[in-house]
C-alpha cells in the first residue's frame, strides 16, 4: 500500500504534496520512457560456427534424433515432419562448419526426400 500523498492522485494536485518517493517515482518513469526497447538478436549460422561447444551439441543432439525418426517415422510423418527440416539445417550447420555429418543423419535426408518424391 501507498503511503498518503504518493501517487498519480499527488501528482495531479501539484509538486507541493507529492513526496520524495512520488519524485522518485515519476523520474524511473521519465527514464524508461526515454530508454530504447532492447532487442535480442537470434543467432546466426556464423555465431554457431565460430563456436565449436554449440556445434558438438548440435551433432550430439541432432544424431540421436535422427536414429529415433528412422526407427519411428511412417510414411505420412516423412513427407510432413518439421523435424526433418530442422536436422537438414544441423546437417548443412556441421557441413559448413567442416565436420562429418553423422551417418543416421544422412540417411534420414535420403529417406525424406524419398518420401517427398513419391
Amino acid at each position: 500500500m501507498k503511503a498518503p500523498g504518493h501517487g498519480k492522485a499527488a501528482r495531479a494536485r501539484g509538486p507541493a504534496f507529492c513526496t520524495e518517493a512520488c519524485r522518485r517515482e515519476v523520474q524511473l518513469e521519465a527514464e524508461q520512457r526515454r530508454r530504447p526497447a532492447v532487442t535480442v538478436q537470434p543467432a546466426t549460422i556464423g555465431d554457431v560456427m565460430q563456436n565449436a561447444r554449440l556445434l558438438a551439441l548440435v551433432a550430439a543432439l541432432v544424431e540421436p534424433l535422427a536414429e529415433d525418426m528412422l526407427a519411428n517415422y511412417t510414411l505420412k510423418k516423412w513427407q510432413e515432419s518439421p523435424h526433418v527440416d530442422r536436422v537438414r539445417e544441423a546437417a548443412e550447420t556441421l557441413a559448413t562448419a567442416g565436420l562429418d555429418v553423422p551417418a543416421p543423419v544422412r540417411e534420414v535426408l535420403t529417406r525424406a526426400e524419398a518420401a517427398r518424391r513419391g
